[in-house]
């Protein structure tokens, strides 16, 4: 090459290796590591959508457990003993005093999906009579005083995301037996920060017929220290005329290592002839852990707006001893 070509390619090759310099020789490994930095934040995000959901349904079934709640007993899969005894204070009323009991037996061999259950004076005997749509513990009503019963229980699907079991059982009223059979199904879904919840259950009885309630619930966790639970709910009675309504809120403070209060307002309606609210309650309750979670004590006043009664207001207390015995620590 002469020095007059030498003139025009140094140039030319010092450009182009600067350029070399600057680009890069192979965009693949860019690409790749661009891919990376994606999936690793990809995955980082998930990890927090998970510990947030895990910390909604942490709080939750903590709650649940350490209430009693519904949700909680009705999906207990070990053996267990459930004492629980309630002074009931109704303003222009006399008191009333009830003890309930419950036996729950797990049996060996069918990993523990089979219960046999006996229960004494309860209107929560086999879990078939509980009001889903009711967000507090029980509602201050006067109960069956002669309401035994004896029954099995079946569960089909026991996890985190789906709950389902079969019932069967003998319910005793004045001594003369009725059978009943039911079934419930609980499904939960994750909608960060929400948590929902829904519940049917359905059953039969020889005397008052079938019934069918379904709720739902949303759950929050506000603060460390705070949850929240709004509950919706519809129930139909072969016996009785209507639809019935349920919409409930309450909002769970833990004031200590063993004290939670429970702010709570319920409102319930009836589609039946007069169509218009039938009770409105307003409940501040606080429960206290005596030990370590099998025995407990509870205070609950309430103010309840009942509309039979042109919404004049009553003033109701509930005190309540539980113990529990076989249960899960919670």
């Amino acid at each position: 090459m002469t020095p007059r070509g030498l003139k025009h390619t140094l140039p030319a090759l010092c450009l182009f290796g600067l350029a070399s310099c600057i680009s890069p020789q192979n965009p693949v490994p860019q690409q790749q590591e661009g891919t990376r930095t994606r999936a690793r934040v990809g995955q980082a995000t998930d990890r927090a959508h998970q510990w947030v959901s895990a910390r909604i349904t942490e709080a939750a079934s903590w709650l649940d457990s350490f209430f009693g709640s519904e949700r909680h007993e009705e999906e207990v899969n070990t053996t267990q003993l459930r004492i629980r005894t309630d002074a009931i204070f109704e303003e222009g009323g006399e008191t009333d005093l009830e003890v309930k009991a419950q036996l729950r037996l797990a049996l060996p061999g069918v990993e523990d999906r089979l219960h046999l259950l006996v229960a004494s004076n309860a209107d929560d005997d086999l879990g078939i009579d509980t009001d889903p749509l009711d967000d507090t513990q029980r509602v201050l009503v006067d109960s069956e005083k002669d309401d035994n019963s004896v029954g099995a229980e079946l569960f089909l699907l026991d996890d985190l995301q789906r709950n389902a079991k079969l019932e069967a059982g003998l319910r005793f009223r004045d001594s003369e037996p009725t059978p009943r059979l039911g079934a419930r199904y609980r499904r939960t879904f994750d909608a960060e920060p929400w948590l929902i919840r829904v519940t049917e259950r359905v059953g039969w009885e020889s005397a008052p017929g079938f019934d069918s309630r379904t709720s739902l619930d949303l759950d929050r966790v506000v603060s460390p220290s705070l949850f929240f639970r709004a509950t919706s709910g519809v129930a139909w009675y072969e016996e009785r005329h209507g639809v019935f309504l349920r919409q409930a809120f309450r909002l769970a403070q833990r004031v200590s290592e063993r004290g939670v209060v429970a702010y709570s307002w319920v409102n319930d309606f009836g589609t039946d002839a007069t169509d218009e609210f039938d009770l409105v309650r307003l409940r501040v309750g606080y429960r206290h852990r005596i030990r370590e979670w099998w025995a407990f004590v509870e205070i609950a006043p309430e103010v309840r707006f009942p509309g039979d009664q042109d919404f004049e207001p009553e003033a109701a207390l509930l005190l309540r001893l539980a113990l529990y015995f076989g249960a899960e620590d919670g």
